[in-house]
């Protein structure tokens, strides 16, 4: 019985040890310093201004639904999905590669990024609420 006695020691010690590294580790990252922001190079004229990103991902998003309702029913049709896709990209005018650079750089900033999609919520649910009204253009 006294044996056991050290063993609970150690344990008991290394439990605590234990707790401060991972205090310490802890509270050495819980720093004010804010990760750089990666800014892709996109020359000025190939920025999309956030109105209209809004617009894009809003649309993005209506298209991957109705993308997702065809897959339900059983068809996965991989030609219809970039037929949609790529109908996207000529309406607005640009490449696809285009696009993704400009969804990277919003990405890269993270509050950035959450203020965009709060608008392209807003925007969808603009959209529900015409149709619900019964105008059918959603533009």
């Amino acid at each position: 019985m006294h044996l056991t006695k050290p063993i609970r020691i150690r344990k008991s010690n290394l439990k605590n040890y234990s707790f401060l590294i991972f205090l310490f580790l802890l509270l050495a990252s819980c720093g004010k310093t804010k990760p750089p922001v990666v800014q892709f190079d996109i020359p000025k004229d190939s920025i999309i201004p956030q109105s209209q990103m809004v617009k894009m991902l809003a649309d993005i998003h209506v298209l991957e639904a109705a993308l997702q309702a065809v897959k339900k029913r059983g068809t996965n049709d991989q030609q219809r999905a970039v037929f949609y896709y790529n109908q996207f990209f000529s309406e607005y005018h640009m490449s696809e590669k285009r696009f993704s650079t400009n969804l990277a750089n919003y990405q890269a900033d993270r509050e950035q990024f959450c203020k965009l999609y709060e608008d392209v919520n807003k925007e969808l649910e603009k959209r529900i609420s015409l149709r619900r009204m019964g105008n059918l253009k959603l533009n």
